[in-house]
């Protein structure tokens, strides 16, 4: 990310960088960079598609840490992709290279790989915490340096871009965060900071031989993510050709031999004079096109002086927002879309799909000899991409060349467009509209294909027809892995439904009523109301897509695999009740230590800084569901676990509390089991697409609290110690205390789920001995007759417990969310 070897760089040259007090101030901070940071640092396991229980904890104590030293964090992430595509192929090779090491991490090698749900559950902690936050509509490196310039604060990030812009304040590099607070007296005062490492960029250039107004042009020569460094090869080569020369910074690589040769060739050179001259080590036929990246990778360091959009300043100090983004073609988005978008519950696949059309699908640690993970929710993808490219038949005008929108007039011509054949010249005159199959026709000069978004280079005059757009959707370019490569699918959208009719337009979405949005998730999902009203509010959309997993899933799901998820969420709660209570009795006590975080006023089923209309949506569907559960009581974790005693708590938690470790190696690595793995991956797919659907229809359902319900190193070890069992329901009945309300409440979520998609379960008895017999082994069994328990035996076990005693649920929820202090 950034600067190709400046990081390496400036890592090498300590001197570079200063000691520094953090306390007392703002800060903006990269949230795309903070929540992988921490999840690595933290040491969260992302073997298992994600320990979301333990993120959140480790987030909630990084922020009580700046919270200790009185700083007031910022955090800004990264929108959409831009529409010119400039950092495309960039994107694309990180997918590749996620790819390989998802293979490895299956594998039980070494490797990275954050889970596709990392992101959400970061937002929902920060939501929880009351964390100010932001999603700008596309890059928001430039966007950050911008709010920073404005209050004078420093900004923390891992992106050696802000090793070139101009700051006011300073940059924090991330890596140099020391999470240890010093406490320090000064004249009498108290107060505690974070040591920290403080760059600014006059510091740099007092070392360098060059002028400061040539900086752009020297961050892109090194490579960013817009240029490839490869197209400064035979530059290079020029420069290799001199020695290096002495400065004030330790050379370390040949990289950093580069780089300064690089300042030394800039000595007394302008920014003009140096594109002119790197110019002449480009191919002629690919200058034209070359110059304008240039160009716009020294203009994205330069033009941090105004907001690109919308101002963040008053975004955070005011709640003035303005509501005005145009996607794709021109066409503008409605303002419930881009309020939501902003406060950060459209996720990054659904903002492209917007922009864009174009996504690409999470890489996760999963079986690569199998199909994607993501292949099991396209369903639900296909009624998303109906619904925020269905522009509703709206008439969009265009003017003359200089008003076209930057998608036509800076892309080249028709010649590089892989879907069309034809080579159009630049300057052509042309007439498009939207036939909405993907490719826009013209009246003169041929076709403009979506799919690559390419157009006739418009130099001089270009007209452009008004029409009105098709109402049936064009489609999405979905870029997925298939075996050990990415490859590139283009998505129809699903237009209607049988039940439902035709999908509703984004534009339309804020006027539909509470009881048709609820609808129409259930519709897609395939899902009764019988079952959904079963269900307090909080676990709804959860069980749905369990459901929807089921019935999709491949390879099918076992009902030990289903077992752990349900597990999961009890113990979880479980887990969150027990905290609650050791932090209530401290509170009580003698008030030694130090006071816990006060979550009181946390309302898990609304985000806390949507002010906007999706709020209010959620506070309606928070009604309409309450009148609904009056009818009948619905299944609530959390009030069973509330009501529970402690002892009981205690007790399942003992019980369980290993199965929170990481899996033994077998030698000197893991040996994973592939089928569990997989089987979990699809599962978190069809979560975040299920959360993905909830959002574009303005969140009429609660939003599953993901550290409330999936821990995957738990899930794995007890689907792993289910399938070893002969009787896997009378060993998660003594878990969980046979009898208690607890065990109770497993049997009748179990019941509920298998009465709706039973049958879409694995029959694990047809594998009969082969799955006995690797049991037998692993656990060296000595009984020769073994078998699993299969989907029609456990029902009949569960409709036998629900006959002895059955169980009355209430469906309040409670407000208080404390520290899940787990076994890690």
């Amino acid at each position: 990310m950034g600067v190709h070897g400046l990081t390496s760089l400036i890592d090498n040259n300590p001197h570079l960088l200063k000691d520094y007090q953090l306390h007392d101030c703002k800060v903006v901070i990269d949230g795309n960079n903070l929540y992988y940071f921490l999840y690595l640092y933290c040491h969260v396991r992302y073997q298992f598609s994600g320990d979301f229980d333990i993120f959140r904890r480790k987030i909630c104590m990084i922020f009580s840490l700046f919270k200790k030293c009185n700083v007031e964090p910022y955090v800004v992430f990264d929108g959409s992709q831009t529409i010119d595509g400039r950092k495309f192929q960039t994107i694309i090779d990180r997918a590749k290279d996620r790819i390989l090491s998802a293979g490895r991490i299956a594998r039980g090698q070494r490797g990275t790989l954050l889970p596709c749900l990392a992101q959400e559950a970061f937002k929902q902690t920060l939501n929880e915490i009351g964390v100010n936050h932001v999603t700008c509509d596309f890059e928001a490196d430039s966007q950050m340096a911008v709010l920073a310039n404005e209050w004078g604060c420093p900004v923390i990030s891992c992106d050696s871009d802000f090793y070139i812009y101009s700051v006011t304040g300073g940059f924090l590099p991330l890596d140099y965060v020391d999470f240890r607070p010093v406490q320090c007296s000064v004249k009498g005062q108290t107060y505690a900071y974070l040591p920290v490492k403080f760059y600014h960029l006059d510091h740099f250039i007092s070392h360098c031989p060059f002028k400061r107004s040539v900086l752009p042009l020297f961050a892109s020569i090194l490579g960013n993510d817009y240029i490839d460094v490869r197209n400064f090869q035979g530059f290079y080569l020029m420069l290799s050709q001199k020695p290096v020369p002495s400065s004030r910074f330790l050379p370390v690589t040949k990289k950093h031999e580069q780089i300064l040769l690089l300042m030394d060739w800039l000595e007394n050179r302008t920014i003009e004079d140096g594109i002119s001259e790197v110019m002449n080590f480009i191919d002629k036929e690919k200058r034209p096109k070359f110059l304008q990246k240039l160009q716009q990778s020294i203009s994205g360091y330069v033009d941090i002086q105004t907001y690109e959009s919308f101002n963040l300043k008053e975004y955070f100090e005011t709640g003035h927002k303005t509501l005005s983004v145009k996607r794709n073609l021109g066409i503008e988005l409605p303002a419930w879309f881009v309020k939501a978008h902003r406060a950060g519950t459209i996720s990054p696949v659904v903002l492209n799909a917007t922009m864009v059309h174009r996504v690409i699908l999470p890489i996760q640690v999963e079986s690569i000899q199998w199909p994607s993970s993501f292949c099991v929710s396209r369903h639900l993808r296909e009624a998303i991409y109906s619904i925020i490219l269905n522009t509703d038949s709206s008439t969009v005008t265009f003017g003359e060349c200089k008003d076209l929108p930057d998608l036509c007039a800076h892309t080249p011509s028709f010649s590089n467009c892989k879907h069309i054949d034809g080579d159009f010249e630049a300057g052509e005159k042309t007439f498009i509209s939207g036939d909405g199959d993907g490719m826009i026709t013209s009246g003169t000069g041929g076709n403009i294909c979506k799919m690559c978004q390419q157009s006739v280079h418009c130099s001089e005059s270009v007209v452009r027809k008004s029409e009105k757009f098709s109402k049936k959707p064009g489609g999405v370019e979905e870029y997925t892995r298939v075996n050990r490569e990415l490859h590139k699918i283009f998505i129809k959208p699903l237009v209607s439904l049988p039940n439902f009719g035709t999908l509703p337009a984004l534009a339309d979405i804020d006027k539909l009523v509470l009881s048709h949005r609820r609808a129409l998730v259930m519709e897609v999902m395939g899902i009764s109301q019988n079952l959904v009203k079963k269900f307090d509010s909080s676990l709804e959309l959860f069980m749905m897509c369990l459901v929807f997993w089921i019935r999709n899933s491949d390879p099918k799901v076992t009902v030990h695999h289903l077992r752990g998820f349900l597990v999961s969420a009890i113990l979880l709660h479980v887990h969150r009740e027990i905290t609650q209570r050791e932090e209530q009795s401290k509170e009580k006590g003698d008030g030694e230590g130090e006071p816990p975080f006060d979550h009181s006023a946390i309302k898990y089923t609304l985000e806390a800084n949507l002010s906007s209309e999706t709020a209010a949506y959620e506070c309606e569907g928070r009604k309409h569901v309450e009148s609904v559960h009056t009818v009948e009581a619905s299944l609530s974790i959390e009030k069973v676990c509330n009501a529970a005693d402690s002892q009981l708590l205690h007790r399942i938690r003992d019980n369980l509390k290993k199965y929170y470790n990481e899996p033994q190696k077998q030698g000197k690595t893991f040996q994973p089991d592939y089928p569990i793995f997989h089987r979990t991956a699809t599962f978190m797919a069809c979560m975040l697409d299920g959360i993905n659907l909830n959002s574009v229809l303005a969140r009429p359902m609660a939003s599953p609290q993901l550290a409330l319900l999936l821990n995957g190193t738990f899930i794995y070890n007890i689907v792993w110690e289910l399938q070893a069992r002969s009787s896997p329901d009378l060993f998660l009945q003594e878990m969980l205390v046979k009898g208690s309300s607890v065990a109770e409440l497993f049997i009748s979520l179990y019941a509920a789920l298998l009465s709706e998609a039973g049958e879409a379960i694995q029959d694990v008895q047809k594998q009969g001995n082969k799955c006995c017999k690797s049991s037998r082994k692993r656990k060296k069994l000595k009984s020769k007759n073994v078998q699993c328990e299969d989907a029609e035996n456990s029902a009949a076990f569960v409709q036998d417990s629900l006959d002895e005693g059955s169980m009355v649920v209430d469906c309040a929820v409670s407000n208080r969310f404390g520290a899940l202090m787990l076994d890690e």
